[in-house]
């Protein structure tokens, strides 16, 4: 089976972006946990997160592929570095 999916805000809470990737057909997706530039990251709701699973499991959407994404910044120190030289 071919894994399709895209990075989605993760604002509204966990069902709201499995709801996003239903409507676009996507069976995984990728998020950031907090805001790439540098924001806190928001506390998990676990009531979202359980009604995520349910969804998830209604709607085809795995687990193996829903990923979480490091901050950009992560790897800034390593660019800067490339680009001092």
């Amino acid at each position: 089976m071919l894994t399709i999916g895209c990075h989605l805000s993760s604002s509204k809470g966990y069902l709201a972006m499995g709801k996003d990737a239903s409507t676009i057909n996507a069976n995984t997706f990728q998020f950031f946990t907090r805001n790439p530039r540098g924001a806190k990251a928001k506390a998990i709701n676990p009531a979202d997160v359980s009604a995520f699973l349910d969804y998830a499991r209604n709607h085809g959407i795995t687990k193996k592929g829903s990923v979480q994404h490091s901050a950009n910044t992560v790897f800034m120190g390593k660019v800067q570095s490339l680009h001092a030289n």
